[in-house]
């Protein structure tokens, strides 16, 4: 091999050859890459999770929300036949011993409304 050709093949080895970044500095790259892309992943789930927490709170607020509102329509229905057992208790101490039988139609009714308002809130 010729002088001339040495240089060429040099020439060409020298051209791809690996880039001139020193040994240690590659790892460092790569270990500050991944340093960053740990903690890209630590940060997303972090707010996954709090995204999560309060998910769970707002969910556990409409519950009670629903728990509330439910319950008020109960006692809503039922409000007609408090006054009505108000009435019945007004009429017994009125009327003395007498009415017997009307104070057992009256419980008759009443139990007969209370029935229809619980049948009402069947789902």
């Amino acid at each position: 091999m010729t002088e001339k050709q040495k240089e060429e093949k040099d020439a060409v080895t020298e051209h791809h050859a690996a880039p001139a970044v020193p040994v240690e500095k590659q790892p460092l790259d790569n270990k500050d890459a991944l340093k960053k892309q740990l903690s890209d992943y630590k940060d997303s789930l972090q707010r996954l999770q709090a995204e999560f927490e309060n998910y769970k709170k707002r969910v556990e607020k409409e519950k009670i929300q629903f728990r509330q509102f439910a319950a008020a329509e109960v006692v809503k229905s039922l409000l007609p036949v408090l006054d009505s057992f108000e009435l019945a208790l007004k009429s017994v101490n009125a009327g003395g011993s007498g009415n017997n039988e009307k104070v057992i139609k009256g419980m008759e009714l009443l139990y007969a409304q209370f029935y229809s308002a619980l049948e009402g809130r069947k789902a």
